[in-house]
């Protein structure tokens, strides 16, 4: 089944609400993790994708303010996040003003024409720049994020893990990983070599 949140904007506590008030197990079993303070003193939840959730943003926004690298929303391994919109003007978000916008151990499918991106920005010694919209991340050759891009647009991708764009748009690429492109617009490329992601 999918889950239709209608929201104009919605924020982590209330979508919190939203999917535990359903009766679906697989979306239910998605777990919040609250675990940072902003700047107005209000507490920050991270959406944690423990199991399975498919997500229709039905034209509206979710947005965010969370400073860590594992993300506003954070796919854990094993469990998977698909993204659709059925909206006639398919106007559907996913933001971050704190960090990434999704973090990713599990498989993330964009399938709809969804925006995923963050507009956050990082310094890193003399050099600054803008966090992804999805972080593949990869911790050991049996423990990575995979992104399925079939749709919609996302800002960057950092892919230490296995990425495969298939149609949509994504601005920019930074891989240190496995890449797979069949199709869909890439705006820049950084390639590295690969050392933080040896096994693939």
């Amino acid at each position: 089944q999918r889950a239709i949140f209608k929201n104009v904007y919605i924020g982590m506590r209330a979508l919190r609400h939203t999917i535990a008030a359903m009766e679906n197990r697989l979306v239910a079993a998605c777990l919040l993790c609250p675990l940072g303070i902003d700047d107005a003193g209000q507490q920050i939840e991270r959406l944690d994708i423990a199991v399975y959730l498919m997500l229709d943003l039905n034209g509206y926004t979710i947005s965010g303010e969370f400073y860590d690298n594992f993300g506003m929303i954070y796919v854990k391994k094993g469990a998977a996040l698909e993204l659709y919109d059925t909206s006639a003007d398919a106007l559907g978000t996913i933001i971050s003003y704190g960090a990434c916008a999704i973090g990713n151990y599990g498989t993330v499918s964009i399938y709809g024409d969804v925006d995923v991106m963050s507009v956050a920005e990082y310094t890193d010694g003399e050099q600054t720049g803008t966090y992804a919209g999805i972080y593949n991340f990869y911790y050991q050759p049996d423990w990575f994020g995979t992104a399925n891009i079939a749709n919609g647009w996302v800002s960057s991708v950092w892919n230490s893990g296995n990425l495969n764009v298939e149609a949509g748009c994504v601005s920019f690429i930074d891989n240190s990983g496995y890449l797979v492109i069949s199709g869909g617009i890439i705006e820049g490329f950084l390639f590295k070599d690969g050392t933080d992601a040896g096994a693939l």
